[in-house]
């Protein structure tokens, strides 16, 4: 199961909730700040809607991709601990007709990015009374950089705004730095047994790679072995290791447990991931296997990538 980006992630759990709009208005009443991944916009003018557009396909396939929530106003406020304003969502503006405004969307596409981005998806989300908004994801591009046709520029996803990309930055775009790019799966092994892997997806060898790992809560029902935890040599572009395996043959109990990732290579910064089991890790074994997988922040777990870079830089 390859690893979802934090885009997608973010996308399926407004779309496939029982009730997106609530989701979505939620995020106004938090105050939800615009990240690199979200970004909120009005419906106004449509040379206006048209240029937002542009810029957003342009800058999310240009970093990691995001998230656009058509319906939503922003201002600009503190966020702690943070200094420096953000835009936040504010106040819900729902579209009249969002079916409709997500056909002008499609039209549009073909007109607003070159090279054209693959893989985008707009829904519709309609509330009682037809009002609604609409949430479109835009992938991080295989092909980059991706030109915006509408004021011929190149656009970047920097924190919560869209920047233009430097000349700099343009040419290692063109002649990329080469380097690895490390995924976390899942597969089960058998009925009973669940491994984890890491694979790299870059286009370079992962040198000296460190891996961790911990299991939260304990889970005395839960049996498991490591392939491997202090380090490997070298793990090619396109290579995958398997790195822990869980036995969940005795477990007599079901509950959420939560396994926390860290892999470390030399020159390169911590990756970390979250895997989440469903209550019954048995009964995922048909279907799709019920596991959630979410990039985190090395920050999150501080204590865990300390060790593990220590041990790294040995």
């Amino acid at each position: 199961m390859a690893t979802p980006s934090r885009a997608s992630t973010l996308f399926d759990q407004i779309i496939k909730s029982d009730d997106p709009a609530a989701v979505i208005e939620g995020m106004v009443t938090s105050q939800e700040p615009e990240i690199v991944f979200l970004e909120f916009k009005t419906c106004g003018q449509e040379r206006d809607n048209r240029k937002n557009w542009c810029v957003a396909l342009s800058g999310f396939a240009n970093t990691e991709g995001g998230v656009v929530i058509w319906g939503i106003a922003t201002d600009k406020v503190l966020v702690p601990p943070s200094t420096v304003k953000v835009d936040v969502a504010s106040a819900a503006k729902p579209l009249l007709d969002p079916v409709g405004f997500v056909v002008w969307l499609q039209r549009q596409f073909l007109q607003t990015t070159v090279d054209l981005v693959q893989g985008v998806e707009m829904r519709a989300v309609t509330k009682q009374d037809g009002a609604g908004y609409v949430v479109c994801f835009i992938p991080e591009g295989k092909h980059r950089p991706y030109r915006d046709v509408s004021d011929n520029q190149y656009w970047q996803r920097v924190q919560d705004s869209f920047v233009a990309i430097s000349h700099s930055m343009l040419r290692a775009m063109f002649y990329p730095v080469i380097s690895p790019d490390l995924r976390l799966e899942t597969s089960w092994g058998s009925e009973t047994e669940i491994t984890f892997s890491v694979t790299n997806v870059g286009t370079a060898s992962a040198e000296a790679l460190h891996t961790a790992y911990k299991l939260n809560p304990r889970n005395g029902y839960l049996q498991y072995r490591s392939y491997y935890s202090t380090s490997h040599a070298y793990i090619h572009s396109g290579q995958s290791v398997a790195i822990l395996c869980l036995d969940t043959s005795q477990a007599k109990r079901f509950w959420m447990v939560e396994l926390n990732f860290a892999f470390y290579s030399r020159n390169q910064v911590p990756q970390c991931w979250r895997v989440v089991l469903p209550y019954d890790y048995k009964g995922a074994r048909e279907g799709s296997n019920g596991f959630v997988i979410t990039p985190i922040e090395p920050n999150q777990i501080t204590t865990f990538t300390q060790k593990l870079a220590w041990s790294g830089d040995s």
